[in-house]
């Protein structure tokens, strides 16, 4: 199977199912750099691999090659994906902010409160 894929600079996440039947089948799969082997029960199972794109938009093949040793070997791959992966900021980008503001929110007020008392 081979399919090709326009991909921008990224960070990307290859995902697919493997089947396989026979221990001795083989799943070679590569992308933009990527490339592994899978063999025998290896196979079976979702599976995700990480992978890089620099520089501008290009096309990449996509490649899953497989063969089986034996009359009975069979290797297959299922619901493959390349999704671009987003960073998310860490906890420490925006932890304590709302709290910080209500305790800003608290000092004006008992601030507010001790002036009018003195004023009164």
């Amino acid at each position: 199977m081979t399919q090709l894929l326009s991909l921008s600079a990224g960070s990307y996440k290859l995902a697919f199912t493997g089947l396989f039947i026979g221990s001795n089948t083989t799943i070679n799969y590569s992308i933009a750099g990527l490339a592994g082997t899978l063999t025998g029960s290896q196979i079976a199972g979702g599976h995700s691999f990480d992978f890089n794109v620099t520089g501008p938009t290009t096309n990449y093949l996509l490649s899953f090659t497989g063969f089986a040793r034996g009359p009975l070997g069979v290797a297959a791959v299922d619901n493959v994906s390349v999704n671009q992966v987003t960073a998310v900021p860490g906890p420490e980008a925006g932890a304590g902010l709302g709290a910080l503001a209500m305790a800003g929110v608290a000092v004006w007020a008992r601030r507010r409160r001790t002036v009018l008392q003195q004023n009164a």
